[in-house]
């Protein structure tokens, strides 16, 4: 490795380990090249964690927050779409099964 994939401009857009229709070019590893792409796919991929993680910080925040609305007669929960409402039965369901097992305990109650 690697056989870099290059898009119209010449940038590496994809790294292989063996030759393709798109990737006939070898170079080594060590190449500046190839580890610019690399470390810019590690800071990109770090970067889509960072996010990932915080998505699931902010769908307990939404669900806190209807939650809340719905405690405070802001909003009914026959308001809410369907497909909404399945899913929140469905996260809900999920939490009292995890705190009801002993195996399976995590501090979702923190908010």
């Amino acid at each position: 490795m690697p056989y870099v994939q290059r898009d119209p401009s010449g940038a590496i857009v994809a790294l292989t380990e063996s030759p393709s229709a798109q990737a006939l070019e070898f170079l080594e590893e060590d190449t500046p090249e190839v580890r610019h792409f690399q470390a810019t796919r590690q800071r990109a991929d770090a970067a889509r964690e960072t996010l990932r993680a915080s998505d699931s910080d902010f769908i307990r925040v939404l669900e806190d927050l209807i939650d809340l609305l719905v405690a405070k007669g802001v909003i009914t929960p026959a308001e809410l779409p369907d497909a909404v409402r399945a899913k929140l039965a469905r996260r809900a369901t999920l939490r009292d099964r995890f705190r009801a097992s002993p195996l399976l305990k995590f501090d979702d109650d923190v908010m």
